[in-house]
């Protein structure tokens, strides 16, 4: 579920910065983007909580606490950008902006969020990707269908 979530992020985000600024379709994805955030967010918190599988070595422990890490601090960020930007939609609902517009912060939480976290984390992806490929092909050790 995260992983198809993660994807969705990504496309939809490409898709927001293709829509003409102003547009509802830029709207909706944007709040799209924002609820499949929250979204990974409270499956994270809730995925923290289960009981971890056995016989998991430490390369993988760390690797899975640096993706954790990820999965927190990618919606953390986005929604300082929103706060600091003085939004008052997030995802779909109407709140109130918790503080004062600080467009300082908005930049700060802008390359944090987009840029640095982002880009990082898609390395983080390819290294997962290529860490499974390893087990399948070389270790044959049935990871991806103990994963799945």
């Amino acid at each position: 579920m995260t992983v198809v979530l993660v994807g969705f992020l990504f496309v939809s985000n490409w898709l927001r910065e293709a829509s003409p600024h102003g547009t509802d379709i830029r709207k909706w994805w944007l709040q799209s983007h924002e609820l499949a955030g929250l979204t990974v967010f409270a499956l994270t918190l809730w995925r923290l909580g289960l009981v971890k599988a056995p016989g998991t070595g430490r390369l993988a422990q760390g690797g899975h606490a640096v993706f954790y890490a990820f999965l927190l601090i990618l919606p953390i960020f986005g929604f300082l950008w929103a706060w600091f930007g003085a939004s008052t939609r997030i995802a779909f609902w109407t709140l109130s902006a918790p503080m004062p517009r600080n467009m300082f912060m908005v930049h700060v939480a802008s390359m944090v969020h987009s840029h640095l976290v982002a880009y990082v984390f898609l390395a983080l992806i390819a290294g997962h990707v290529l860490a499974v490929l390893w087990h399948m092909l070389v270790r044959r050790d049935r990871l991806l269908s103990r994963m799945l």
